[in-house]
């Protein structure tokens, strides 16, 4: 009776599915709390690893700091000592970060179960909404709707249908003679296409002749090998190469000092190096040939070696260098370019776009050494290019001769400049040679214009000028070349061996080797 009067449902009270209870939690509270205090646990404990991993970092690096300092004082006893308890440090970072990782992983595996019971628990609640609104929609009112958007659809389709019909002139072209005309064009264009191309170079065959002889097999006996050396041995040799280089050595205000300074400017080998890179470093500028000198950035000028180069080409230049004892070198030596003693890695000191060109001879890369805690090569380097970005002129460019320590070296130098808004990129000299090879960066300020070409792309050597400035700039350890071949048989040797290898890089105008070969013409003759 009571339901008659007041309509209720089996759901509950008052008689409709609205009023039916919402569905409870997939987990207790108990646990759900109990899931939240584990992933907090375990975050203070990846908390208190991490700062584990950066105590031994610290320690890792304070033992290599050991290590090169008594390695200075000859002491490669203790530098060995330094470098195994090194080691044992890099073992227990090791395991630190296997821990970490392990934290790490069961921390997710909690998230990721907390995450799906949140997730189920929406979805139930869905699921009640849902069955408690299909409850209350009716499907006669659902077709009926459909059938009303279908009626307008035809209608609306039917007009547009109307209002696409061609009048007039339209309605008299022929679509099929439209199509053909645009095939008869495309095969113009393909035949056009085909004619322009260029013929494949013939490949030229090497007769068997001029090709290199075996080597002959050796007659002594052979030498016992070397005793295998421990990884504390090879990591030590290391650290000697690396020590070796002078941006390793000393920040560059300290490695140019009076004495290395006069030393570097009175060499004249250096002179020569100097002015072969500068020119080069012009060439590749490609300054207008207007007839107007030009203000131009000579950044790391050092003593003034290269900016004689500029001065004799007509042009007005300001030099930069963070080495005093350089500057007052060329002071001395009464350098037309004005001096700025100033560290490049602090942003250019330049009113912005009011250089046509910048140049640099092996002073960039002395940026990518971080020399005190202060320093940090990707800053310095943004802030250098950012601040020589705005001095430039536009469609200025800038010429950075470098000597990168490794690939991922001048891949940083690369991106700072693109960051900063530069075009262009690396132009390598010689890239097949050991030594010649030559690292030039080429910037541009705005415009999209083609890198120059580089010289030895052919695997040609260079020439006596090129041969001259062989070795790097900075005092890096390298071979001179020797004065003349000796006697008449080393001579000949020589030759026959610089014709094979032109032989083998596939030269086909190379003469056959005779009797005559390295002989000294008579005078006569």
């Amino acid at each position: 009776m009571f339901k008659r009067l007041f309509g209720g449902s089996e759901g509950g009270v008052g008689g409709g599915p609205s009023s039916s209870k919402p569905p409870q939690s997939t987990v207790s509270q108990r646990s759900q709390r109990s899931t939240i205090d584990a992933i907090q646990k375990l975050g203070e404990t990846e908390e208190l690893l991490s700062k584990r991993r950066d105590l031994l970092e610290k320690k890792i690096a304070a033992e290599l700091e050991r290590a090169k300092v008594f390695l200075k004082q000859n002491n490669k006893r203790a530098a060995t000592m330094a470098l195994k308890k090194k080691k044992l440090y890099e073992n227990q970072l090791e395991q630190v970060e296997n821990n970490i990782l392990r934290v790490n992983e069961q921390q997710m595996g909690l998230e990721n179960l907390r995450t799906t019971v949140e997730t189920v628990d929406a979805l139930r609640t869905g699921a009640h909404a849902s069955k408690a609104t299909m409850q209350e929609m009716k499907i006669d009112d659902v077709d009926r709707v459909l059938d009303e958007i279908n009626d307008q659809t035809d209608q609306m389709r039917q007009i547009q249908d109307a209002m696409g019909q061609p009048i007039g002139a339209a309605a008299d072209i022929d679509e099929d003679e439209l199509l053909g005309e645009l095939e008869e064009l495309e095969a113009t264009q393909l035949d056009e296409a085909m004619l322009s191309e260029t013929a494949p170079v013939p490949a030229h065959k090497i007769p068997a002749a001029s090709l290199p002889a075996m080597p002959s097999a050796p007659t002594t006996k052979a030498q016992p090998a070397a005793a295998a050396k421990t990884p504390e041995e090879l990591e030590l040799e290391a650290l000697q190469a690396e020590m070796a280089l002078p941006e390793n050595s000393a920040p560059p205000e300290i490695f140019y000092n009076e004495d290395e300074a006069r030393k570097y400017t009175e060499n004249s080998r250096m002179v020569t190096i100097q002015t072969t890179l500068t020119e080069r470093a012009l060439e590749l500028l490609a300054l207008p040939d207007d007839g107007e000198p030009k203000l131009l950035l000579d950044l790391g000028c050092g003593s003034g070696l290269s900016g004689e180069a500029l001065t004799e080409r007509g042009h007005v230049w300001v030099g930069l260098d963070i080495s005093k004892a350089m500057l007052d070198v060329a002071a001395e030596r009464e350098v037309e370019g004005d001096l700025c003693l100033h560290d490049l890695g602090h942003g250019l000191p330049i009113r912005p776009g009011t250089a046509d060109g910048a140049i640099s001879i092996s002073a960039v890369q002395w940026l990518c050494n971080a020399d005190t805690s202060a320093n940090e090569p990707r800053k310095r380097l943004r802030r250098f290019f950012d601040s020589l970005y705005a001095c430039l002129a536009k469609g200025a460019r800038a010429v950075l001769q470098i000597y990168p320590a490794n690939t991922e070296q001048a891949a940083m130098m690369t991106n700072a400049a693109m960051r900063a808004g530069f075009s262009g990129g690396l132009v390598v000299d010689f890239p097949h040679s050991t030594r010649a090879k030559k690292y030039f960066l080429v910037l541009m300020v705005g415009g999209t214009a083609a890198l120059p070409q580089a010289r030895g792309l052919d695997g040609g050597e260079p020439d006596e000028e090129d041969a001259a400035a062989e070795v790097y700039v900075g005092h890096r350890k390298t071979k001179r070349r020797k004065q003349g071949h000796g006697d008449k048989a080393s001579k000949r040797d020589w030759i026959v061996r610089k014709k094979a290898q032109q032989r083998s890089r596939g030269y086909t105008a190379v003469k056959p080797d005779s009797k005559y070969t390295g002989r000294k013409r008579k005078d006569r003759f």
